[in-house]
């Protein structure tokens, strides 16, 4: 029987307590007003390589500060920052809250 090859082999999880720190480290970005509102934050592939992790956990990570209402996605736009009213009143039809990708 052939061996998988190392990559076919699945990605082992991230530990919970580094996406955490990730997560957090994007909050304290826009809170420190590094990431300002209404500002498209860097795209995934750069969090990719700066973090030095996968896209789906760069995902999850942007989920956190999107269900806080602290970054709203918007379609063929990429991740802003969101402002108080954007937080608050999403235009129909354009704006993807939670890494939601329908």
């Amino acid at each position: 029987m052939r061996e998988k090859a190392d990559t076919e082999r699945p990605v082992p999880p991230l530990p919970a307590s580094h996406a955490h720190q990730l997560a957090r480290r994007s909050r304290r970005r826009i809170v420190q007003g590094t990431w300002l509102p209404s500002t498209q934050i860097p795209t995934r592939a750069r969090l990719v390589e700066e973090a030095n992790v996968t896209a789906d956990v760069v995902s999850a990570i942007l989920k956190m500060p999107t269900a806080e209402g602290l970054l709203i996605s918007i379609r063929g736009s990429g991740t802003h920052v969101a402002t108080t009213a954007q937080a608050r009143v999403p235009p129909p039809g354009r704006l993807r809250r939670g890494g939601d990708t329908r």
